[in-house]
């Protein structure tokens, strides 16, 4: 689902006028994708493929994971019609949030950003944005590569953290690591980035740090006061 031209029947990931042409299964690929983008958006990290947008789209989607997803496309379809295009679902989807989440702004901008991430366009008919949302609250999100990490005892291992701006202006992020074995160390360089930019975790163990699987928990905190956890640790 994430690139469904991958798969056997080359499926197209975007939309575009040829659709309502294409054969009913195969051009089913925008859509396939457009559930994936909710669930787990365009970057879910902890070994799930990323998805990247069609032209045009957003620069990124945070996903709501699969059961939200779920619950929404549910509603959604209990709207269909014996006639339905991907005009229609798009309106339904965001139908769907509003009666399910109602004021809910991120909800509404992740499902709204998965449909612009392929390529349906905006429709008259479809609801506008809660009225009560203003401008998008700052929103960032963060994530580890590569996730884990090997070093002997005594050794140095690093990974980067990539922060993104999911809405709002870029904000200040403060890196912290929690989780960090006896005899060890996580250094932060810079320890506070805008977001949008990375930084890079270096892990240093001593000779007497026990030997062992340590799972490391990295949290930005942003200047709106919230903490974001990566996906993968």
């Amino acid at each position: 689902m994430y690139d469904p031209s991958a798969g056997p029947r080359d499926e197209p990931n975007c939309w575009s006028t040829k659709i309502p042409d294409t054969e009913v299964h195969d051009a089913a690929g925008p859509a396939n994708r457009f559930f994936y983008l909710v669930a787990e958006g365009t970057n879910p990290g902890g070994g799930k493929p990323s998805s990247p947008v069609c032209a045009g789209g957003p620069d990124s989607v945070t996903g709501l994971g699969i059961r939200t997803a779920g619950r929404i496309w549910m509603t959604a379809l209990m709207q269909k019609t014996s006639f339905w295009e991907y005009a229609d679902a798009r309106v339904a989807t965001l139908n769907a949030v509003t009666q399910l989440y109602p004021g809910d702004c991120a909800r509404f901008d992740t499902v709204k950003a998965a449909w612009d991430a392929v390529s349906v366009p905006a429709q008259a008919a479809e609801p506008g944005r809660p009225g009560d949302c203003g401008q998008p609250a700052p929103s960032f999100s963060l994530d580890v590569t590569p996730a884990s990490v090997e070093t002997p005892p005594g050794g140095t291992a690093a990974s980067t953290v990539v922060t993104r701006t999911t809405s709002g202006d870029p904000q200040d992020v403060t890196l912290t690591a929690s989780g960090v074995p006896d005899g060890a160390r996580a250094v932060f360089d810079p320890p506070s980035v805008e977001t949008g930019a990375s930084s890079v975790l270096t892990l240093s163990t001593a000779e007497d740090t026990p030997p062992g699987t340590h799972r490391i928990t990295v949290t930005g905190t942003g200047t709106d006061g919230n903490s974001r956890d990566p996906p993968s640790r």
